[in-house]
């Protein structure tokens, strides 16, 4: 999911906490068990911005839709986690750095 997030100038001055600021962000709303998901995501620097990675083989089973017949029919409960984590990432990024986000 990509976001575009414009920013008022005048406001970068926190520029330089925003990568920890998004990783602190994502960590906060990663499902957790054991805290491994949590321990291994990391913040790059990207040309277009700042890249969110999660280096655990079943992260992308946390994300999925799914009924879990051990679960007795019962649906993923972390479903979706990281694309909304973002969503809400861009919203709060846009509102300290006084931007929006499209």
């Amino acid at each position: 999911m990509n976001r575009n997030i414009e920013v008022n100038p005048n406001k970068i001055k926190i520029h330089g906490h925003i990568k920890e600021m998004a990783l602190m962000f994502m960590r906060n709303q990663a499902p957790h068990r054991s805290g491994d998901m949590k321990a291994s995501m990391e913040a790059n620097d990207v040309p277009e911005g700042i890249e969110i990675t999660v280096g655990i083989y079943y992260f992308p089973y946390t994300e999925l839709e799914w009924i879990s017949p051990r679960w007795r029919g019962r649906k993923n409960p972390n479903e979706r986690w990281f694309g909304m984590g973002t969503g809400y990432l861009a919203k709060y990024l846009a509102q300290r750095l006084g931007g929006t986000v499209r």
